[in-house]
């Protein structure tokens, strides 16, 4: 188990790495044209919220309770789905052009 101070270390650092990498791939994906509406801002917001709830999950089961290693493994799946599918359709669209 991490002590209080290295716990903070993690969040802070993987939550500007998550943070700056969602911004980046979010921000190639913004101007696709294939994927639109709903499902492209939801493709944008729901990397921020997953991971929110990835770290809050994590320090739930240090502090409180193991079993919500369960949201921590789904918003994790979450997360990554949604940048694997920006990254997708953001390279198909730029192929297609060309």
């Amino acid at each position: 188990s991490k002590p209080l101070e290295n716990m903070i270390l993690t969040t802070h650092d993987h939550i500007l790495t998550f943070s700056i990498i969602s911004l980046l791939i979010g921000s190639v994906f913004y101007f696709n044209s294939i994927i639109t509406g709903k499902l492209k801002t939801i493709l944008l917001i729901e990397p921020f919220l997953s991971f929110i709830l990835m770290f809050a999950s994590m320090w739930i089961m240090k502090y409180l309770d193991n079993s919500f290693v369960i949201l921590m493994i789904i918003s994790a799946i979450a997360t990554y789905l949604c940048w694997y599918v920006m990254i997708i359709i953001s390279i198909y669209e730029l192929l297609k052009k060309y």
